[in-house]
This record gives structure tokens, C-alpha cells and sequence, in this order.
């Protein structure tokens, strides 16, 4: 199950992100769908299911970062969220470790309503870049815990999951039409959730 990520203001709701449901209830997004410091500040981010609302305030576990120095790090960029027994929702969505050459992204463009799906192929398994430097791009930080794929992805879609089937291989967490797309490795996201379970 992937959904559209909102942000309500002044009781106008607006989509700005994307965000997925395990088959074991857990909610995925990225770290930075709950910034909640865009153009103006949101009195409550949430997702929709069977016009139920969520509210994404009190994740299991988030991590989100901005800066970064180092020429190898970790991407820092997940949230993830245990949605409650009032939600009548069935998810056949499992992460898994296996990065396949072909996959498929999804994930709800911005103020588009409708879920884009985007074929694609991993370009590198290994690792991405990011430039943090708008002087110098060719001062890149090389994460270890991302995949980089070459097909771009539009506003909106961070969040959403990058799919081999049912199973996600990852969850995008950047995109550019010159610089393609980034995805968290779905093998980080099962760490974490297994050091939150310890």
C-alpha cells in the first residue's frame, strides 16, 4: 500500500510527499517528509486510509540530516511509524536484501493525485552521491547505505518505495531530472527495525 503524504495548513491539506505500509503494519517514509519547516509550517502532517487519518507525529524511529562532511556517510533520511488496529488496510509490501537490476519506483507526485510508477534500473547497488556544496558539485558525499538509479523522479515521490514485485528494495529519498534518483537500501531500513526490536 503506497499513499500520499500530507501536510494541513490553515485546513487546507497539501500533498508533498510519499510513504509506504508493510504487510507487518509498519509505515515507511522519508525523514524528511516531517520536517514540517516548508513554505510554512503545517499544524499536522498525516497520511489518508479509508478516510481515516494518521497523524505522523510520534515515529518508532526517525533519522534526518542535512549537512555532511564527511566524503562517506549514511544517508540519514527514514521515519518509520506502527499504524494502529483502526485501519482497515491490507499491504502485501516486504522489504527485502536483493537488488535486482530492474525495479520498479512509486510514489505520488506532487499535487498530481494519482500514484506514477517509473520502470527504472539500478545503475550502481553499491552506493550514491549527493553534492552539498552549490559552489563545487564535485564535492560529493558517497553513501554506502543508498542505491543510485539514472531515471529522474519528480517532487513528491520521496518516500515512496522502489519495488522488484511486491518486494521493496528500497525508499527513495531524492531525485533530480540531470542527476537521476537515490534510494535508502531496503537492508538499512531492516537494520533499523531490527535494533528498534531488540
Amino acid at each position: 500500500m503506497i499513499l500520499p503524504v500530507y501536510g494541513l495548513l490553515s485546513n487546507e491539506k497539501k500533498h508533498f510527499g510519499s510513504a509506504f505500509i508493510l504487510s507487518s503494519g509498519l509505515l515507511i517514509t522519508a525523514g524528511h517528509n516531517l520536517r514540517n519547516d516548508y513554505d510554512e509550517k503545517f499544524d499536522s502532517i498525516f497520511i489518508e486510509i479509508n478516510d481515516s487519518i494518521f497523524i505522523l507525529d510520534n515515529p518508532l524511529f526517525k533519522e534526518y540530516k542535512s549537512v555532511y562532511e564527511n566524503s562517506i556517510d549514511n544517508y540519514l533520511d527514514l521515519a518509520i511509524f506502527k499504524t494502529n488496529n483502526d485501519f482497515d488496510c491490507v499491504s502485501e509490501l516486504t522489504l527485502s536484501s536483493e537488488l535486482p537490476y530492474e525495479v520498479t519506483m512509486k510514489g505520488f507526485v506532487v499535487n498530481g493525485f494519482q500514484l506514477e510508477s517509473i520502470e527504472s534500473r539500478i545503475e550502481s547497488k553499491d552506493y550514491s552521491y549527493k553534492s552539498f556544496d552549490p559552489i563545487d558539485v564535485t564535492k560529493s558525499v558517497k553513501f554506502k547505505n543508498c542505491f543510485y538509479m539514472s531515471h529522474p523522479t519528480n517532487p513528491g515521490i520521496s518516500g515512496g518505495p522502489v519495488l522488484n514485485g511486491q518486494e521493496v528494495v528500497g525508499m527513495i529519498v531524492y531525485g533530480h531530472e540531470y542527476s537521476g534518483t537515490t534510494a535508502i537500501k531496503a537492508s538499512y531500513i531492516i537494520e533499523k527495525i531490527n535494533e528498534m526490536n531488540k
